[in-house]
């Protein structure tokens, strides 16, 4: 449940996925990859600018379960929005310390 709402955290852009849903987890490693390329779409067409390293950061997650995997987002600030915070210092330091 907490991953969901990392998930959520990290991928929701508004009211968009709640209007539409959050696709189920990925239950196979083969179905991760199409998983997070489907959240980014689904972010992409809210925001024009969101990153195209979600991508990687998301796959890099469910690979290891580590939250630091998105550390690397904290260079494109609408991610910052999403999370809550006003800098990528702050940002870095969301992830780096989240808990579950």
């Amino acid at each position: 449940m907490q991953k969901l709402k990392l998930l959520v955290a990290v991928i929701v852009m508004g009211v968009l996925l709640v209007s539409c849903g959050l696709p189920p987890l990925p239950e196979h490693p083969r179905e991760v990859k199409p998983f997070c390329e489907n959240i980014y779409q689904i972010n992409l067409e809210e925001n024009p600018d969101f990153p195209n390293a979600f991508i990687g950061a998301c796959i890099a997650y469910f690979q290891t379960g580590n939250t630091t995997a998105f550390v690397s987002l904290c260079r494109h600030e609408p991610i910052w929005e999403d999370i809550g915070v006003t800098s990528k210092a702050e940002c870095m330091d969301y992830f780096k310390n989240y808990t579950e």
